[in-house]
């Protein structure tokens, strides 16, 4: 409290599921020694921080609120939002669930997860035609669906993630004659490396909010092609500064197009580093995070999609 770097990790049993449920008497003695709880992910830390009787923030993460909460999750979501002095969520689709959930929308605030200061000490090189997958492989991120529409682009498919569709991935890519390549995680170093020398950044989940690695992505000149979801739609404009699609044909399309098109690729290296700069800059973006008063009626956005930032 009170100090700059001042911090504290405290481990936890690992025990799975009722890892947070128990971790609630750690979050209780800690509160005593801080000035504000803010808890990050709805049903972990969230229920942490509810079921330890303190007051606390919370900060979502897109599938903890558009997803997760299903069948008898929903009113435990709902019941850990009632704790919460506010919400800070990454995107409009993300606060819309919220309100679904009966919490009050001027108590939540809209933040992007913006990329730390790194990203823009990367150099960007000449584009190379390569194309970056950087979400889990996982079946809500749909990765051999994106290997096959990858299929005669000859282009190399760079997996930067993990995950139970590995080895799926790695046997589609060899049956449809796709140049996979399964990098794993990365030195943080070596990663922005990656996505600076990438023309395309491909993400084709079923559902999703505002991930960093997008942003990251964008920020480094990439053109996103990306799942038609109302949180992409927030930071892609179809055909201007990246590509939305609804299925795998579109998806084969779309990847062709974005390795391609030279227009595409200038207005994606020209317009995605400043429109991440100015809505989800950091420090600017965090600017008064943890410091704003839970009395106060936070500003909202007005509905819809503000594509005013994409005036050149």
């Amino acid at each position: 409290p009170n100090k700059v770097g001042w911090r504290r990790f405290v481990p936890l049993p690992e025990l799975g599921k009722l890892t947070y449920i128990l971790a609630a008497d750690d979050v209780r003695a800690l509160a005593a020694e801080v000035d504000q709880v803010v808890a990050h992910f709805l049903p972990a830390y969230g229920l942490s921080a509810r079921l330890s009787g303190v007051p606390f923030k919370l900060v979502v993460w897109g599938s903890d609120v558009l997803a997760w909460p299903r069948g008898w999750r929903r009113r435990v979501a709902r019941w850990v939002l009632g704790g919460a002095s506010w919400v800070a969520a990454d995107s409009l689709e993300v606060r819309r669930h919220l309100r679904a959930l009966g919490y009050p929308p001027e108590r939540v605030r809209l933040f992007a997860h913006g990329p730390s200061p790194d990203v823009w000490s990367v150099e960007v090189p000449e584009k190379e035609p390569l194309i970056v997958h950087a979400r889990p492989l996982e079946p809500l991120y749909r990765p051999t669906a994106v290997v096959r529409a990858s299929a005669g682009l000859g282009a190399p498919l760079l997996f930067t993630h993990s995950g139970s569709l590995a080895e799926r991935v790695r046997i589609e890519g060899y049956a449809w004659g796709v140049d996979v390549r399964l990098l794993g995680f990365l030195k943080r170093e070596e990663y922005l490396r990656v996505l600076a020398r990438a023309r395309v950044f491909v993400s084709f989940p079923r559902h999703d909010a505002t991930s960093v690695a997008l942003l990251e992505a964008m920020a480094l000149g990439c053109v996103p092609v990306l799942s038609d979801t109302p949180s992409a739609r927030e930071w892609v404009l179809d055909g201007v500064n990246g590509l939305l699609v609804r299925d795998e044909r579109q998806l084969a399309l779309a990847l062709r197009r974005a390795l391609e098109d030279r227009e595409l690729q200038d207005r994606a290296l020209k317009m995605n580093p400043r429109l991440v700069r100015e809505r989800a800059g950091w420090p600017e973006g965090v600017k008064g995070f943890l410091e704003l008063p839970v009395s106060e009626r936070l500003r909202l956005r007005k509905e819809g999609v503000p594509w005013s930032y994409l005036a050149t």
